[in-house]
């Protein structure tokens, strides 16, 4: 009874992996860029009025609080939904010219509400945003 030899389809096999495995990428790296400002001359950053800032600070269950101006003023619940923190983004940033977006992520919020709100704020064109640590007034918001 004759018989096939299968060294050379088994050769052949694992050649063309070897070639597809070596010459595809399986998948690339996707990295957020976060550019930070750089200081003047004198090593001081530019100053911000506070009308200019609008404060957005993450809670818990994707709560979103925001406010304008200073820690301590009158905060305004909303989500992530299409009428909440992006409407009210697009306004602002039509309104105020060179809005300043600080966010503020509590501990009880999660990493994935920050970076929608990153995802939010580069979606509505916003050029100047900050990550930032949470102030007392503004735990008070997510306790």
């Amino acid at each position: 009874m004759p018989r096939i030899d299968m060294t050379p389809m088994v050769d052949l096999a694992f050649l063309l992996l070897t070639f597809f495995v070596m010459t595809t990428t399986l998948m690339k790296n996707y990295t957020l860029e976060i550019q930070q400002p750089l200081p003047d001359a004198t090593g001081n950053h530019r100053d911000v009025k506070a009308e200019q800032v609008l404060n957005i600070v993450l809670g818990d269950q994707g709560k979103v609080f925001w406010y304008m101006g200073m820690p301590g003023s009158a905060a305004i619940q909303t989500d992530f939904s299409g009428s909440g923190i992006r409407k009210i983004l697009l306004q602002k940033n039509q309104e105020i010219r060179n809005l300043y977006v600080f966010i503020k992520a509590s501990d009880q919020s999660r990493y994935q509400n920050m970076i929608d709100m990153l995802d939010e704020v580069s979606i509505t064109g916003i050029a100047n945003y900050s990550l930032v640590d949470l102030d007392v007034e503004d735990r008070k918001l997510v306790d």
